[in-house]
């Protein structure tokens, strides 16, 4: 059997959340008891399926289930996010003309991909900011392009897949402009780079868009959704809305044959930093969500599909439990170069040893004197040391907790 990483522990179910699934995933056309006094907008909203339920549910039926007012907030939040995508749309389109310029082909990523490609309907998903693709050294290129027409880019370290996010100086859209797909080694390195996916036929061109525009294919959009779900944030489902990406993956559409055709060619990609039990877990939680399972019954049950959604809900709403991950969060993460060691001493230097400016804004907020900055950044070793305890004794409880 293949392995399966997760044990959360046996928590009571968020009040809403057997309408909220049940709205994001089940048949439109199936009765569902209402969510009573349950905050399932705010419910919802945590988990990235505030726009789909806005967007699937007919206003009538949203109405009658959950009352006036929040049919409205919901229909809003749908409207909102399309019109947010929409916006996207327009920057990706004025950074590919720039790129088309410049001579340096791009491919849009995840969510962007996700909308291109038709797969989630506008309004359905929202996307914190826009991902692409460059070959090494057109990245930087196109970078400083951007930022010499008047975009800003976040005091941060470059990551090992990304530069620094740059953000338009009048549309406030972000971009982030990766130089490899981490993860997925479709080639001989440990992460695709444009080339390699270009050499391997999995690029497909983006229909009406200037410059050299290009849409990752199904396959690599999968392979890259998982391993950024599942490889990036499984151990940090406060980081990234898990359901989110069993929205996506219900969005798919894939049947038992297309899913045994990644599983037995593609799913190699990735293989090396997401196990294949988390992926059937999550085949089996978008599947039996689909289908109108109760979700309660799924919540309840020691299946894997159940268990994952206890993870991803009791991540972020139990402390002791979230906090109880973040040894795995700190280890688990895909490396990007294939050297997990490597990637964790790049983590370590940036996120402890040396913050920048923007870091320490963040983790702390802005200082009132550049000398605070460095105030900050003495602290942060003795900082990480007191949260390493407290996260040893959260995990602790909840191992005693079973």
């Amino acid at each position: 059997m293949a392995q399966y990483l997760l044990h959360p522990p046996a928590g009571e179910m968020p009040p809403g959340l057997r309408w909220v699934l049940a709205r994001a995933f089940g048949p439109v056309e199936q009765s569902v008891v209402g969510p009573g006094d349950a905050d399932v907008v705010s419910l919802a909203a945590m988990s990235g399926l505030d726009g789909r339920i806005g967007g699937r549910v007919p206003a009538g039926v949203l109405e009658s289930e959950a009352g006036a007012e929040r049919a409205e907030e919901f229909r809003w939040r749908y409207r909102q996010t399309a019109a947010a995508i929409l916006l996207y749309q327009i920057v990706s389109d004025e950074v590919n003309a720039l790129a088309g310029e410049l001579g340096i082909p791009v491919i849009l990523l995840k969510g962007m991909a996700l909308a291109l490609k038709n797969i989630v309907p506008l309004g359905f998903r929202s996307s914190s900011d826009i991902d692409l693709l460059a070959p090494p050294g057109g990245d930087r290129n196109l970078q400083d392009a951007l930022l010499e027409r008047g975009w800003t880019a976040m005091d941060v370290p470059r990551s090992e897949q990304h530069l620094p996010p740059v953000t338009h100086p009048t549309k406030g859209a972000t971009v982030e402009i990766h130089r490899i797909v981490r993860g997925v080694a479709i080639g001989e390195s440990a992460s695709a780079t444009l080339e390699e996916l270009r050499s391997a036929g999995e690029l497909e061109p983006l229909d009406g868009a200037p410059g050299q525009a290009f849409l990752p294919s199904d396959d690599v959009l999968m392979a890259h959704l998982l391993v950024h779900g599942l490889g990036q944030h499984l151990w940090s489902p406060g980081s990234y809305p898990q359901l989110r990406l069993v929205a996506d993956i219900a969005s798919f559409g894939w049947d038992d044959a297309r899913w045994r055709a990644f599983l037995e060619g593609p799913y190699r990609w990735i293989e090396a930093g997401v196990p294949a039990g988390m992926v059937d877990a999550l085949r089996q939680l978008a599947a039996s969500l689909s289908a109108g399972t109760d979700p309660r019954a799924l919540w309840e049950s020691d299946d894997d599909a159940g268990r994952l959604l206890r993870h991803v809900i009791l991540g972020v709403t139990d402390r002791d439990y979230a906090k109880s991950l973040r040894f795995q969060a700190v280890s688990g993460v895909v490396p990007a170069s294939g050297s997990r060691v490597r990637s964790l001493m790049r983590a370590g230097f940036h996120d402890i040893l040396w913050l920048s400016r923007g870091q320490v804004e963040i983790l702390y907020g802005k200082p009132k004197s550049a000398l605070g900055y460095w105030g900050w950044r003495l602290y942060r070793p003795f900082d990480v040391v007191v949260r390493a305890v407290r996260y040893g004794r959260s995990w602790l409880r909840v191992k005693r907790g079973g």
